[in-house]
């Protein structure tokens, strides 16, 4: 196969040929010489031209009826949220904010709760497990509140153990082991205490919260009924 890209004239060398095994005389052939011509142009064809524009389509109603209920739809969707917003602001601006109740500080709580304990006196009833438990659960809320320990939840000599890492003074800390102790006695191996340990346990209770209480001074707010605690600068707390 000949294959040439421009015109001109190409030589093709001899072939070389082998008769009958013949190798030491060889036969060739003529040099051939191929004229090679070029595509003759038309004269007469039209120049090339550009591409045609894309074809428009046609307008039509159908379009804009498929698309308008949608439109209306997500107006609606809008209207609706915006409506929500404005009435929940409106609503929220007209609002009454009532002033937080102050908290009540813990040994408020626990002497109150102590001093209904010494009030109804169970113990002359023969609750005498009730009375100790009623005392001990309320000193134990009292430290939760107080020092943020988790009194409730810990065993006698859990909470003990916590207590010693706190700034408590010596006859408190006693006090407190004293009170723990009795009743686990009257709670779990049923020991009943002499009747003038009633009364010294519940004294001591009421000791131990005093004690250990963070100073602080009642303010009346003006116009309301609930009183104002502000800490003062007391080296218990």
């Amino acid at each position: 196969m000949i294959s040439a890209y421009d015109s001109g004239y190409f030589a093709i060398p001899p072939f070389k040929f082998i008769i009958n095994g013949d190798t030491a005389n060889p036969v060739y052939s003529e040099v051939l010489l191929l004229e090679v011509h070029t595509v003759p142009t038309d004269s007469s064809a039209k120049k090339i031209k550009d591409i045609k524009d894309p074809l428009g389509e046609p307008f039509s109603w159908l379009w804009y009826k498929e698309y308008f209920y949608w439109g209306i739809a997500a107006l609606f969707f809008i209207a609706a949220i915006w409506l929500f917003v404005y009435y929940r602001n409106k609503r929220l601006a007209n609002r009454i904010i009532e002033p937080e109740k102050p908290k009540i500080p813990a040994h408020i709580t626990a002497l109150a709760s102590l001093e209904r304990i010494r009030e109804t006196q169970i113990w002359k009833e023969n609750k005498i497990k009730e009375y100790y438990s009623e005392i001990t659960d309320t000193i134990r809320l009292y430290i939760e509140e107080r020092y943020g320990i988790m009194a409730l939840e810990s065993t006698t000599d859990e909470l003990l153990a916590m207590m010693k890492s706190q700034v408590i003074d010596n006859v408190s800390k006693e006090k407190l082991q004293v009170m723990l102790k009795l009743a686990d006695f009257v709670k779990f191996a049923k020991m009943i205490p002499m009747e003038q340990e009633h009364t010294l346990t519940l004294q001591s209770a009421f000791e131990f919260v005093n004690g250990t209480k963070r100073e602080e001074e009642m303010v009346v707010v003006e116009n309301t009924d609930q009183p104002q605690i502000e800490p003062t600068n007391d080296p218990k707390a």
